[in-house]
């Protein structure tokens, strides 16, 4: 074969196997990731919001930073925060999940559907709900202890350390519980019962079989967990401004949004929480990697329910104390408060009135905000899951040279917490002639590039289900790789790909930490609406209006995906487990 018929061979290839449309991805993905990264670090260095233009670097913020005495606080604060919380939630979720999974505690399938509740509600309306059971003045809590006590003061104070810790901790617990029940579920019975042969009681068998086998789980949720509650603005700007708690995040939106900014100030401070992420991520991996966790597989098996005697009523209770503070108050909370005059404890019905609904909904930037959320998550988060279904195609099908680093960068997101993931993203597509800052599309790729690792590990889990027979079948049948994606692969993993959906769809929906630094008036969405009126006018009400209004949108999205993938809502927040694989 001469070398004109091979060249004419590779080029074949070359277009037939998809390389032509892959390899552009790389340069797609690589700029949503790193370009925000690279920019924050040479704004970091200039203080300048183009510093790519500037050329003059310098370590005078990261020195400046140092010193701060703001800085050095909200930093500990939020290293405490996220640290304490973290251990709670862990606590607490790993408790939950044993319970629910492997003890014969009353009715556990409806406490676990309710112990998710809180994952299903976005963080700062979870917030502002707790402002309004337990604020110092006149939160419910508070109410109802000096009724009762006959108190002359509140004793609760959610604007407080303790109180963010404590947020923090019913939200994340959530998490956690979503974690741990999915490796509960698929233990073989088979190693704790050789433990108990072995003359292992049930304590040490607990510790040393069951509680070994979490730790990547643990570990994977912990550090999902400890960024989270780091990066997220919504709780710490609801809870810490009013309590004057220093929180980074809040430094970072004040450093970036109040006159006059001071850019490289923020970015300084973007970069800390960029490498305390990275540090944890990288501890995590060698922790988990030391062992080996395989508790799958070929072989068939239940794991065993243990009968735990009396003690089945005192758990049952842990869980609905639980699922009373971190799902039914919460929730109701903002039904009743969009219906009541005052939100006091007068439920006559004197004090309930429709007409907050009636006065929320005439609002025009509350009917753009409704279209524009709608939108973003509805279209945003299909063009993010086409996205990340080419991402996985790439990593999973291909024999592209450089996959792994591929899979390695769109990871990398959730290392950084929303708010800096906004702020590189804002002075991006500001510094580029793109037209496209004060826009959805400039939402949608923030939201894109956060919630990528969520996707892609989601559709790549799906891929490695299918075998890949059935594809090279449709290739030896004269297929291209584009039609067997599209008559082969894809249908079978649309139940995966459905609750994928749901998921980008839900988070698109309630993100704030990303809108709240991005929007305009022509963009504004729920979530900075919500903030605003809570926030920034003091309007409950007509906050709770919203707040449950959204919910009821997430919910309605949910159920109609939990019955495309054939089971229920609880099985839709299992999709969240892939990313800490």
């Amino acid at each position: 074969m001469n070398s004109i018929a091979r060249f004419k061979i590779v080029v074949r290839d070359f277009f037939t196997s998809g390389s032509l449309f892959m390899i552009p991805m790389f340069g797609v993905v690589l700029f949503m990731v790193l370009g925000p990264m690279i920019l924050l670090v040479l704004s970091s260095l200039s203080g300048e919001e183009a510093a790519i233009l500037t050329g003059k670097y310098s370590l005078s913020n990261y020195i400046q930073l140092l010193k701060d005495p703001r800085f050095l606080e909200s930093f500990a604060n939020t290293i405490i925060v996220a640290s304490v919380s973290t251990v709670f939630a862990v606590l607490l979720g790993v408790s939950l999940a044993w319970i629910i999974a492997r003890t014969n505690v009353p009715f556990r399938k409806l406490l676990g559907v309710l112990i998710i509740g809180p994952f299903f509600l976005p963080s700062f309306i979870a917030a502002i709900s707790w402002v309004i059971l337990a604020n110092p003045t006149t939160g419910l809590y508070n109410l109802i202890l000096m009724k009762v006590f006959a108190l002359s003061k509140p004793v609760i104070n959610i604007y407080s350390l303790p109180g963010l810790i404590i947020v923090f901790s019913f939200q994340h617990a959530a998490v956690i519980y979503i974690f741990a029940s999915g490796v509960l579920k698929n233990m073989d019975p088979a190693l704790e019962e050789s433990s108990r042969v072995l003359g292992a009681g049930f304590f040490k068998t607990t510790k040393k079989i069951t509680l070994s086998l979490l730790v990547p789980a643990m570990f994977g949720a912990g550090i999902l967990c400890f960024e989270e509650a780091a990066g997220d603005f919504g709780i710490a700007a609801t809870i810490g401004i009013p309590g004057k708690v220093k929180m980074a995040v809040t430094d970072i939106y004040t450093y970036t949004n109040y006159f006059p900014p001071d850019y490289g100030y923020a970015a300084g401070y973007s970069l800390f929480l960029i490498v305390m992420a990275s540090i944890l991520l990288l501890v995590q991996r060698r922790i988990v990697r030391r062992k080996s966790y395989v508790t799958v597989t070929g072989k068939g098996y239940r794991p065993s329910i243990i009968d735990i005697g009396k003690w089945r009523y005192l758990t049952f209770s842990l869980c609905v104390i639980y699922v009373l503070f971190a799902t039914i108050f919460p929730y109701s909370v903002l039904a009743a408060g969009s219906i009541m005059n005052k939100i006091e404890l007068d439920f006559s019905l004197s004090n309930l009135t429709l007409k907050h609904w009636v006065e929320v909904i005439s609002f025009d930037i509350v009917q753009s905000a409704i279209k524009n959320s709608l939108v973003i998550a509805a279209g945003g988060g299909f063009l993010c899951l086409l996205l990340c279904i080419v991402i996985s195609y790439i990593v999973q099908r291909s024999l592209i040279k450089g996959r792994a680093l591929l899979d390695y960068v769109s990871m990398l997101p959730i290392a950084v917490p929303g708010v800096v993931l906004g702020v590189g993203i804002l002075w991006l597509y500001m510094s580029l002639p793109v037209g496209i800052y004060g826009t959805m599309w400039i939402l949608i790729i923030a939201f894109s590039t956060k919630r990528m690792p969520w996707g892609v590990q989601a559709v790549s889990a799906n891929f490695r289900q299918v075998h890949r027979e059935l594809e090279e079948s449709s290739t030896v049948l004269g297929g291209s790789w584009l039609k067997t994606l599209r008559k082969v692969t894809l249908p079978i993993m649309k139940p995966g790909l459905a609750a994928a959906y749901a998921l980008l769809f839900v988070e698109f929906m309630k993100n704030l930490n990303l809108s709240i630094l991005l929007y305009s008036d022509n963009s504004v969405v729920i979530p900075v609406i919500i903030y605003n009126f809570f926030n920034e006018r003091g309007e409950t009400q007509l906050t709770c209006c919203l707040a449950f209004l959204e919910v009821v949108i997430l919910f309605v999205v949910l159920y109609v995906t939990s019955k495309i993938v054939g089971g229920g809502i609880a099985e839709i927040g299992t999709t969240k487990q892939q990313v800490s694989s």
